[in-house]
């Protein structure tokens, strides 16, 4: 079909036949949209799924132990006030298991 505008003129066809090419034009574009560099996106997302189930199953484990507590290496003329406590209770926190 031959153009049936000239340069800087108003269209001749009616609005309803713009209006029907204009949604078919508009799902084309949005489906080339949507599949362009589709490889691309299917990666990330498999990343953003692979870093969030990661974070998610790698939750942080504590432990307390009570450990045997001595004094060694105190210098001569310093003394401890009160009684010695035998034990100390100590926290490991980390991602691994402690057993």
């Amino acid at each position: 079909m031959a153009a049936l505008t000239a340069p800087g003129c108003l269209s001749i066809l009616p609005r309803s036949f713009s209006d029907s090419t204009r949604k078919p034009r508009l799902l084309e574009a949005l489906r080339q949209r949507v599949f362009l560099n589709a490889g691309t996106k299917i990666v990330a997302l498999f990343l953003a799924i692979f870093v969030y189930l990661h974070v998610f199953v790698s939750q942080e484990n504590e432990v307390v132990m009570e450990v045997p507590l001595e004094l060694a290496g105190v210098p001569e003329g310093l003394t401890w006030s009160g009684s010695v406590p035998q034990e100390a209770r100590v926290r490991f926190r980390g991602v691994e298991s402690i057993s």
